[in-house]
């Protein structure tokens, strides 16, 4: 079986696996090097497809908001914090979760790590 890793910059976000092979095929350095190229060329080639359809850049106010959601505050912190009402928070949230296609803050921050947006 070969098991190839679809990368973007140094994180995994898929697997190629194919247990298919010709008998004499002999799998060495070269070849290694062959799949490691094509998992870093299709992680981009998703990063890039994913980033003009589903992610539209957030907003300064939005991507604040996810950075601190990220470092683990409240929304009252936030707001406290940021000078703004809880609603105004709530609402950045909201509209930073639809426009990177996640399904909760949770993810929304995992996709911003994923991107290398936030570290």
């Amino acid at each position: 079986m070969i098991v190839v890793p679809i990368t973007y910059k140094s994180i995994v976000i898929g697997y190629i696996c194919s247990h298919e092979k010709k008998k004499r095929t002999v799998i060495d350095e070269k070849l290694l090097d062959s799949f490691t190229e094509y998992g870093k060329l299709a992680g981009n080639l998703i990063i890039q497809s994913k980033s003009s359809v589903e992610s539209p850049l957030l907003s300064r106010r939005e991507l604040e908001i996810m950075k601190r959601i990220s470092w683990g505050e409240s929304i009252k912190e936030m707001a406290n914090k940021m000078d703004i009402t809880e609603s105004t928070v709530k609402q950045y949230i909201k509209t930073a979760i639809r426009k990177l296609g996640a399904r909760n803050r949770t993810h929304a921050v995992g996709e911003l790590f994923r991107m290398g947006v936030i570290s």
